[in-house]
């Protein structure tokens, strides 16, 4: 069942409501800000004042880097809704790199230095890895209907949330069952 796209207008209030008072919150902000400019019908007003919010941080990038690891571990250790969740944290800050780069990119020059833009990248591999279990990927399902960001934003598990990366490609789980008799013939198998 498809469920109706959050509304934007209270996801735009919600975000102009956000406090800003540490680098937490301005981290949250800016995680954001990057889901609303992803959206279709979202824009980039909020997403912008990004790089005033790094500026007042005590290490922004630092501030990036722990939030990786924190997601990375989220990736590795959660399941059901909550690893629904650590992908979408990684989407969102994906977003964040990709849109940094494209609609403020001396600004992404100066704060998303190699090291930072490495990390924010091997997050983004690592989520699009990731293999789902049922309950996340029923959440994911239900995320991408409510906010359903540009596709090429969008992480591969939200993208395709029944499907799962092996060796290298991704590799979509079939949960229709096989017609009746579909192996019915006697098999000699030799042990030899």
């Amino acid at each position: 069942m498809k469920m109706e796209q959050y509304p934007i207008e209270d996801y735009r209030a919600e975000i102009a409501a956000m406090r800003l008072d540490g680098d937490q919150e301005r981290l949250r902000f800016i995680s954001a800000a990057a889901r609303f400019a992803a959206l279709p019908n979202g824009d980039a007003k909020f997403f912008l004042r990004w790089p005033e919010l790094a500026e007042k941080c005590a290490d922004f990038r630092e501030l990036i880097r722990a939030r990786v690891r924190e997601g990375l571990w989220d990736l590795k250790f959660a399941d059901d809704d909550y690893l629904g969740i650590a992908v979408i944290n990684a989407e969102d800050f994906s977003a964040f790199l990709t849109l940094a780069r494209e609609l403020t990119p001396t600004a992404a020059k100066r704060w998303l230095d190699g090291e930072t833009a490495e990390v924010l990248e091997h997050w983004r591999h690592e989520a699009n890895k990731i293999r789902l279990d049922a309950e996340a990927s029923k959440f994911l399902e239900g995320w991408n209907d409510i906010f359903p960001v540009r596709e090429d934003l969008r992480l591969d598990p939200v993208k395709n949330p029944a499907g799962f990366e092996l060796g290298g490609c991704r590799v979509i789980q079939d949960v229709t069952p096989l017609p009746e008799g579909w192996c019915d013939a006697d098999v000699d198998v030799d042990d030899e």
